[in-house]
């Protein structure tokens, strides 16, 4: 019986809201709720709107945290919100798609990529923060690491610019090939093509405001 499950469902969707401690039992619940949802009879994006912010969240987390041990590096194992996994990314991202395009992995993170985009302009918009001043007129001297909304659209934009870099040999073929279908198949499978057209599950379009990310504009 499904209904059975949504008792825990509901349960380990508090467990996720609640936990800020550690990263791990956070995703833990996550993946739990998931998982409950699921059996309960629910499709896969029917999950709530903030449990799936969380989870996206979890998963880039997880990336960095992969991407530092391979490399030698600690990482902090208390949850971090998206401006601060974005700057974290920042250093890793390449790497890390360029790895899952050679195992054919790379959906789960460039949807998980545009879904946190969506959430730090989500924010800035939130604080009612002027793009067009943040694109058109960065501040000089402005870094990635700053925690201040010119910091964070330059983290934004380096994130864009090593997805771009990271598929250097996919976008030279793009170039190199001649318009019609087989252009457009390589169009598609670009990245930042995925990126830009990503649509949540779940029919929370709307959640996002525009449909395209403002902070795409590359330097």
């Amino acid at each position: 019986d499904g209904h059975a499950w949504e008792p825990l469902a509901r349960s380990a969707a508090a467990r996720v809201r609640k936990e800020s401690d550690s990263a791990q039992r956070r995703d833990l619940f996550a993946a739990l709720t998931a998982i409950a949802d699921r059996a309960a009879g629910k499709d896969a994006g029917s999950c709530a709107a903030d449990i799936s912010d969380l989870a996206c969240l979890g998963r880039l987390e997880w990336d960095c945290a992969n991407s530092a041990a391979a490399e030698g590096r600690g990482s902090p194992l208390e949850p971090a919100g998206p401006e601060e996994i974005v700057r974290r990314l920042c250093g890793c991202v390449r790497t890390t798609l360029q790895g899952l395009r050679q195992e054919g992995a790379e959906r789960r993170f460039l949807d998980d990529l545009a879904h946190i985009v969506r959430l730090v302009e989500r924010n800035l918009e939130n604080r009612r923060v002027d793009f067009g001043q943040l694109l058109q007129s960065p501040r000089p001297g402005v870094t990635a690491l700053e925690d201040t909304n010119d910091g964070v659209m330059k983290a934004l934009q380096i994130l864009w610019a090593e997805v771009v870099l990271a598929e250097e040999d996919l976008w030279q073929r793009v170039a190199n090939a001649a318009e019609g279908p087989a252009r457009d198949e390589y169009m598609e499978s670009l990245g930042l093509f995925r990126m830009v057209h990503w649509q949540p599950k779940g029919g929370r379009g709307d959640a996002f405001g525009e449909s395209v990310p403002r902070s795409v504009e590359l330097e």
